[in-house]
């Protein structure tokens, strides 16, 4: 089969988990850092059959291929929105790159780093869920949003 059944399957699986789940209900206590570096952290355990953590977006401040802005996108964004992840095997800069999106538009991608890993997950339809965890900035003395994700995946 080719990969964009694949991929589109996957995805499928990762909204549908957003809908069923929710990460506040299941996972009280979880905290997000304040520093965009520290907020991909293992930050607990449901039971032993998963883990979730939280997982930083980059590249929030671009503009999306039809003109949209993804700030202007992620000013609509609110804690415990569904997420899905999208694979984009044909993107030019990176063949691992995994696109984010919120109520179907794109506000980013996973880290270049982070990528390979989630890519994994979602190929292996371990992703149970992700959701918005938070939205930061938007404000006078951080006027930039950027939005970090809960992900739960099967261990």
């Amino acid at each position: 089969m080719s990969v964009w059944w694949w991929a589109a399957a996957a995805a499928a699986v990762v909204v549908i988990g957003a809908i069923f789940h929710s990460p506040r209900d299941r996972y009280a206590g979880v905290r997000a850092s304040d520093d965009r570096q520290d907020a991909e952290a293992t930050v607990g355990e449901a039971d032993d059959a998963e883990r979730s953590f939280l997982l930083d977006v980059v590249g929030e401040t671009m503009r999306n291929v039809d003109g949209s802005s993804r700030q202007q996108i992620l000013t609509r964004c609110r804690a415990g929105d569904p997420v899905e992840l999208r694979p984009e095997p044909t993107n030019p800069h990176d063949s691992n790159a995994v696109a984010v999106y919120v109520s179907g538009r794109q506000v980013g991608y996973v880290s270049r780093q982070k990528a390979p890993r989630i890519l994994r997950d979602i190929e292996c339809s371990r992703i149970i869920f992700v959701s918005v965890y938070k939205v930061s900035g938007g404000t006078k003395e951080k006027p930039s949003r950027g939005i970090v994700l809960y992900v739960a995946v099967r261990a």
